[in-house]
């Protein structure tokens, strides 16, 4: 269903693209390991999440239906019998699962879908299971008051906790993925274990009608709620949060219901199939499912997001064109007239890129142009690197949190060193998106955001030393804001990347921007690219992922109609203001001498 219907109706060109390999890791129980190794490429961090997503958790669940059984039959052996033997090795294997992310140097992503990883989690649930099995156990916790006591307090409070963190925790809180994940669940054991007792406040809580109702249809609206809500956000990105959270539980809860009573209770109460006909129907409706997945489905080539591991290789294969340092021009008096003053004409610029993968993009698209129109400008070159913003942050939370690459660190020593090879006459510097996420400021120790005056004044700190760096072999440095999200690049993703959205956010960088070039007055200027764009920042058709303008369209469009005009008619006026006028003797020739940077 979500292959067709979803993939037909609502799927973006990368959903649908990466629909094939999604439907058939889903199929066969391998969802997790293959959203794992989707997840390295930098481009995943653009792309609409797949409406098959969730079935990285049923595959590690689906894993251990067939591992854990073979698992308990040796320790079973080796054990002899005995429980409280076999609890322990359970307990000692759920104890080497949580140790994992802190013995190895394992990523969030790895942590979050690796089968290992998350074992603990079913695992102390194993355990459960064996302790409960002890009748003295249970006698004391049926019949004793203080045992009953104790874990109907302790399971109160700690639901209160769980309670509180699905409303209020970001799930890219870097604990959870070290030790966070096993303490939820040692927790969640104590509210099943108070859920069994005889009676409480726990069993009556869980009890209740409206919690079994969902309870037996658990499983379908798991099934179906993540391509629901994806459909959803998709279809009115800019709806109101309310409204699309009440259709989509509604929708949700609708399919749901008709699958418990049109297919899941008769196959549970024996109806259909018929008695022998299961594992034929097992196997064609596997066989189904594979056919529909190799089926291609219609995607339009030019809405993918960027290769931007191919992009970033492209654009350090720019070349590096070289620009006469003198010119000679003839004598307007043929050798023999009287001593006159030359006037010096601007040369097309060399330009160079630096930022992130916006500008990135940006060099790749006018290095084409340039290719074809060498008389307006070529580009030398630059330094723009995948995921590097400016501003050093000891850490950032967005898609994943951490420390910044660390060759997005080094870009003092990087920018210097490409400036000597390449010297550009502008170098343009585009950046943004990896200004505004929340941020922990080096020696703050807490979580910001550019909004904030402290972290604000530590950014431009930055940018000013970057725009020094920029200028310092004479370049005229030209800031390019970048326009704000598009509205529907925040569908499907975590709440931090909602945040790093936030229109205001990118306003006050690009105000920030204006107040250092207006401290480098004549070596600094901004070339507000976000006004010019206006309204089509949110145009999907220009920007697939919101974020970026892919090369192509840099080429064919922004190019001509802005970039190329506003950097010549820039450079024209730096030139001018950076030249010394020559008096010479009548010759055949003049030799203007251009001296950049003043």
């Amino acid at each position: 269903l979500v292959t067709v219907v979803f993939g037909h109706l609502f799927a973006t060109a990368d959903q649908r693209a990466g629909m094939r390999g999604d439907a058939l890791s889903a199929t066969f129980q391998v969802a997790n390991w293959h959203y794992l190794l989707q997840g390295q490429s930098y481009s995943r961090l653009f792309v609409s999440p797949s409406p098959l997503l969730h079935f990285w958790s049923l595959a590690v669940e689906e894993q251990f239906y067939w591992l854990l059984p073979l698992v308990l039959l040796g320790l079973w052996k080796v054990v002899k019998g005995r429980h409280r033997l076999l609890g322990a090795a359970l307990a000692v294997l759920s104890l080497c699962s949580a140790l994992e992310p802190f013995v190895f140097n394992m990523s969030d992503d790895r942590i979050y879908f690796g089968t290992d990883t998350r074992a603990v989690e079913i695992l102390v649930g194993g355990v459960l299971a064996v302790v409960l099995s002890e009748r003295s156990v249970r006698r004391r916790l049926a019949l004793r008051l203080k045992y009953r006591a104790a874990v109907v307090l302790g399971a109160a409070l700690v639901l209160a906790v769980q309670l509180w963190w699905w409303l209020t925790l970001d799930q890219s809180a870097g604990w959870l993925y070290r030790g966070g994940f096993a303490l939820y669940a040692l927790m969640t054991c104590l509210v099943i274990t108070a859920a069994m007792l005889p009676a409480g406040p726990v069993r009556h809580l869980l009890d209740t009608r409206l919690l079994r109702y969902l309870g037996e249809r658990s499983f379908g609206l798991y099934l179906v709620h993540w391509p629901v809500f994806l459909a959803v956000r998709q279809t009115w990105p800019t709806m109101w949060t309310p409204l699309r959270v009440v259709l989509s539980l509604g929708i949700s809860l609708g399919i749901a219901e008709a699958s418990f009573r049109f297919l899941e209770q008769p196959v549970r109460s024996g109806r259909w199939p018929r008695p022998g006909q299961g594992p034929k129907v097992a196997a064609a409706a596997t066989a189904g499912v594979v056919v529909l997945a190799l089926l291609p489905l219609p995607a339009d080539a030019a809405q993918r997001t960027v290769d931007f591991e191919q992009s970033a290789k492209d654009f350090a294969k720019l070349g590096e064109s070289s620009r006469p340092t003198t010119t000679t021009q003839p004598s307007s008096s043929g050798g023999t007239g009287s001593p006159r003053t030359t006037v010096p004409t601007a040369p097309p610029p060399r330009v160079g890129l630096f930022g992130d993968s916006t500008g990135l993009l940006v060099g790749l698209g006018l290095a084409e142009y340039g290719r074809s129109n060498p008389d307006q400008l070529t580009v030398a070159g630059g330094d723009a690197d995948l995921g590097c913003g400016v501003a050093r942050y000891a850490r950032i939370r967005a898609a994943t949190e951490g420390p910044p690459i660390p060759k997005c660190t080094q870009w003092p020593t990087n920018w210097a060193a490409e400036l000597d090879a390449t010297d550009p006459d502008v170098a343009v510097l585009v950046t943004g998106a990896w200004e505004v996420p929340d941020v922990i400021v080096r020696g703050t120790g807490k979580w910001s955001n550019i909004l904030d005056p402290a972290t604000a004044a530590y950014a431009t700190k930055e940018l000013t030393e970057a725009v020094d760096v920029l200028s310092s072999r004479g370049a005229l440095v030209v800031l390019m804001t970048w326009p704000e999200y598009g509205v529907w690049s925040t569908v499907g993703q975590p709440v931090p990347v909602q945040r790093q959205h936030d229109p205001a956010r990118m306003a006050k960088w690009h105000q920030i921007e204006k107040m250092v070039a207006a401290s480098r007055p004549g070596k600094v200027e901004v070339m507000d690219f976000a006004s010019w764009l206006g309204p089509r920042s949110q145009d999907r058709t220009l920007r697939p992922d919101g974020i970026h303008i892919p090369a192509i369209a840099i080429q064919n469009e922004v190019a001509p109609k802005f970039l190329a005009p506003q950097l010549e008619s820039r450079w024209r006026k730096y030139w001018k203001s950076t030249q010394t006028t020559t008096t010479v003797p009548p010759s055949t020739s003049t030799t203007t001498v251009r001296k950049k940077g003043g």
